[in-house]
């Protein structure tokens, strides 16, 4: 858990910098395989696209499912 958090704040952080000089970070998130019996995982992914934005980074959610390609989150599907 600590080197996911250690990620997660250096990517945050990475964003801030780059949204602050005019040069968004660009992320994409590829989620491979989680259906309804991995909504943690679901769920991780949505709120990182969040975070990203919230800290002025561009993000992409690849979601590879045919069952559930959708995002749970609709406002995910907006942008």
């Amino acid at each position: 858990a600590k080197r996911w958090d250690r990620w997660n704040s250096a990517l945050y952080h990475l964003c801030e910098i780059r949204g602050r000089v005019n040069s968004p970070l660009n992320v994409c998130i590829l989620e491979v395989g989680c259906g309804d019996n991995v909504s943690t995982c679901r769920r991780q992914s949505e709120m990182m696209v969040d975070n990203i934005k919230e800290k002025g980074g561009n993000v992409k959610l690849v979601r590879i499912n045919p069952d559930y390609p959708l995002a749970d989150d609709e406002t995910i599907t907006e942008n």
